[in-house]
């Protein structure tokens, strides 16, 4: 107590040291600071807003090839055709206008035909012969044929002449006068008659050639028409693609499924069916990926939007799911697939498919 008493005023002195020491180190401190923050590498970090993120176009759909799949069938008008042969095989290729199937109606439509030929060749061979007259030979005949009969008819009017002289005298009966004026009357008439004949084949008449080229030209009718019936009773490829499906073989009848399921493989399409509340999102060229939800093939596919449909009708691809919306309106959106996908899934025409249309990407031009 005698000490601390003693110095009161050295112990004032050092607590007022130790307060100045204290503020001279904080402000430092917050100078330090305000200068580090005001150079100009340290400017301070301003962070762009986010974008949105664009939702994908989500529907289901089915890959099928270019412009569907072609059923080949006999033509409607035949009954109870039957399938005589068969061209082609599953997994063929064909070209447009060749040839798949025969009907067993080719045999009966073919003997048409070549009698329907024989048909033009007699007709053009009758024109032939109008045109060039009777032949040389036949004139020949008829001048003799001529020349007997105005022989003839000479001597009947020298006997007619003579019995005339008798008949004057009453040597003979008017009767026997009148036989002989027959006779030369007789040979009169077949003499005009020869004569009018020769000229008539001698001469080429305009209505003989034109009567001639109508039976040519209805027999020429009649072999189109027995051609174009032979022609049905072969079934045809409409255009280039791959035979998916046989479903009549040769000695069946042909029933309502046809004879073949054709389609343009080397092109195929996903075809997908989008709601009508997505729809007005759903863009020519937008990029879609596909998918198998069974795993029909390894990994995605990759195509673009190439036709937005303009019917609104109800879901056709089966969907699984017991809490899907069967009924749900939709409008089918067809895409392209990038040819090496396509390639990779030509076999698989009509499987279920799930499809992500992205709309904010584009195909690129």
């Amino acid at each position: 107590m005698a000490t601390l008493s003693r110095f009161p005023g050295q112990t004032a002195s050092r607590w007022r040291v130790f307060l100045a020491i204290a503020a001279a180190v904080g402000g430092g401190a917050v100078l330090f600071y305000g200068l580090s923050a005001r150079q100009p590498g340290a400017a301070p970090v301003v962070r762009a807003p986010s974008a949105p993120v664009v939702r994908a176009v989500v529907a289901s759909g089915r890959l099928e090839p270019e412009g569907e799949v072609v059923r080949l069938a006999a033509p409607t008008a035949f009954e109870a055709t039957r399938l005589e042969k068969l061209l082609v095989r599953e997994g063929d290729r064909v070209k447009a206008g060749q040839a798949v199937a025969v009907l067993d109606r080719r045999g009966r439509y073919a003997a048409t035909v070549v009698q329907a030929r024989s048909q033009v060749k007699v007709a053009q061979a009758r024109l032939a012969q109008v045109r060039a007259g009777a032949k040389g030979g036949e004139l020949a005949a008829q001048r003799a044929g001529i020349d007997r009969l105005a022989g003839e008819l000479e001597i009947a009017r020298t006997e007619w002449e003579r019995y005339a002289a008798l008949e004057r005298d009453g040597a003979i009966s008017a009767s026997a006068l009148d036989s002989k004026r027959l006779a030369m009357r007789t040979l009169e008439g077949q003499l005009a008659q020869a004569r009018n004949a020769l000229v008539a084949t001698a001469e080429v008449r305009p209505t003989d050639v034109l009567e001639a080229q109508a039976q040519v030209e209805q027999a020429r009718s009649a072999q189109a028409r027995a051609e174009a019936d032979l022609e049905v009773a072969y079934v045809r490829a409409l255009a280039d693609g791959q035979v998916l499906k046989i479903h009549a073989w040769p000695g069946e009848v042909i029933g309502p499924e046809g004879i073949a399921e054709v389609g343009r493989t080397d092109r195929m399409y996903a075809v997908a069916e989008v709601y009508e509340t997505e729809i007005g999102r759903v863009r020519p060229g937008q990029r879609a990926r596909i998918t198998s939800a069974n795993g029909a093939f390894a990994g995605p596919l990759g195509g673009a939007v190439d036709q937005v449909g303009r019917i609104i009708a109800k879901k056709d691809v089966l969907n699984t799911d017991p809490a899907a919306d069967i009924d749900a309106r939709v409008v089918e959106v067809k895409i392209r697939l990038d040819p090496a996908d396509g390639r990779r899934v030509s076999g698989l025409t009509n499987l279920q498919v799930d499809v992500a249309i992205e709309p904010n990407r584009s195909a690129k031009p």
